[in-house]
């Protein structure tokens, strides 16, 4: 469990496009006690279900995950003293962050995560990547992911959504294998898919499926910019 949080968490820092990777240590905490409630909301009101995940730093090394109530709140009791990074997100793509350091105080202390300008700039993001073309036309989605130096990603995250639903809907989610390879059936037609891992720049592939295609995928992620 312990593994999956972390994992959770180190992706959740790639942020909507995943361009960039965060620092956290450069960023100045807001002081709070060991008592956490957070106000989870999304053009002014409560978002439930949401997944609040509290990473210790530095070192991302032993995070807590809670799910918001149906008001919209999550909270946490008796975090250890130190610093903590915390992403609110639903569905792991629209996402906000908060800084915190946590001292000795057991008054329950509150803050407010405003998920509205990623969701904003998620549907932007999205509408710009319906209008990239078609370059690759292949038989099945099979292929494998890769980093610059030709080595393959193993837990590569993979959206795949129909062109023309402005993203609304998602056709299928899976993850690269052990050796940088996927598959996953799909009915003739055109899809975008979107490949995200920590530290990468998110890589937008628009492919169609047709019993004319001749080639697998084969994805290439670029390094992000560190801030």
């Amino acid at each position: 469990m312990k593994l999956a949080l972390i994992a959770a968490c180190s992706l959740l820092l790639a942020g909507i496009a995943a361009s960039e990777v965060v620092e956290v240590e450069n960023i100045k905490p807001q002081e709070s006690s060991r008592n956490v409630r957070i106000a989870v909301v999304l053009e002014g009101k409560p978002v439930k279900d949401a997944r609040v995940v509290f990473c210790r730093t530095p070192g991302i090394q032993d995070c807590v995950s809670v799910l918001t109530n149906a008001d919209g709140i999550a909270t946490v009791r008796r975090l250890g003293v130190g610093n903590y990074y915390i992403v609110a997100s639903v569905d792991d793509e629209v996402n906000a962050s908060l800084y915190l350091h946590t001292g000795d105080g057991r008054k329950q202390a509150s803050f407010s995560m405003d998920l509205t300008g990623a969701y904003r700039q998620g549907q932007d993001f999205m509408a710009a990547a319906a209008q990239l073309p078609v370059r690759d036309r292949v038989q099945g989605f099979r292929g494998s992911v890769q980093d610059p130096s030709g080595a393959f990603i193993q837990g590569v995250s993979i959206k795949i959504v129909r062109k023309g639903t402005d993203g609304k809907t998602d056709v299928v989610r899976l993850k690269s294998d052990a050796t940088g390879h996927f598959s996953s059936p799909l009915a003739d037609g055109i899809y975008i898919a979107f490949f995200t891992f920590a530290g990468f720049r998110t890589q937008i592939t628009p492919f169609e499926v047709t019993s004319q295609g001749s080639k697998d995928l084969r994805i290439v992620l670029q390094l992000g910019s560190t801030t």
